[in-house]
């Protein structure tokens, strides 16, 4: 497990692997907020604060969990204050999870699969076992998958695709993020 403080109120965790297997810990696990999730929490703050100078001590904190690349977990932990660090905390969480949607439509356009219900969307990761790209959105109601181009045609027949770029501005936009590297982590949890 690395700490690296990113400001005066947030840190960075990232865990390997081995780190994920030794704490019981996922993605899922932190966003359901699961009891050994806290105590694992607290630990890593204590922690935080003997090496990096992060104090926590009676603040609220916001917790950001998202898988990273070889399988590890990268967890942003932000010390909140008043209303306003919370307002400021959340705004950049959305501002950063933007721009890599906006460098993967950079890097290769974009397609959008949308689903009726979150097993349609399980259905097409059990299928698309070489794939682990994309970002699942919830947005009025149904399942939005955000994926390159170049691999969506394989799958259009899981769901309603297209690559009107317009449609997919406005899941990225509105839409709340339900995972990214979506289909790697559909695969893996359900």
């Amino acid at each position: 497990m690395r700490i690296e403080k990113i400001h005066l109120n947030k840190i960075k965790v990232t865990f390997t692997p081995d780190d994920l297997i030794e704490h019981n810990l996922s993605v899922s696990a932190v966003k359901d907020n699961a009891p050994w999730v806290q105590k694992v929490l607290m630990s890593v703050v204590r922690r935080a604060e003997e090496e990096v100078g992060f104090s926590a001590e009676n603040a609220r904190l916001m917790v950001e969990a998202m898988p990273a690349e070889g399988d590890g977990l990268v967890m942003y932990i932000t010390r909140l204050g008043s209303e306003e660090d919370v307002k400021d905390a959340l705004g950049e969480a959305k501002k950063r999870l933007r721009l890599k949607v906006r460098s993967l439509r950079e890097e290769a356009h974009v397609a959008l699969i949308s689903f009726e219900s979150f097993e349609d969307a399980i259905r097409l990761a059990s299928f698309a076992e070489d794939c682990d790209e994309g970002v699942l959105y919830l947005c009025n109601e149904k399942y939005h998958l955000v994926i390159p181009t170049a691999v969506a045609h394989r799958f259009s027949e899981f769901g309603k695709m297209t690559t009107d770029e317009k449609s997919c501005n406005f899941v990225c936009e509105h839409g709340r993020v339900i995972c990214e590297n979506a289909l790697k982590t559909l695969r893996n949890y359900f």
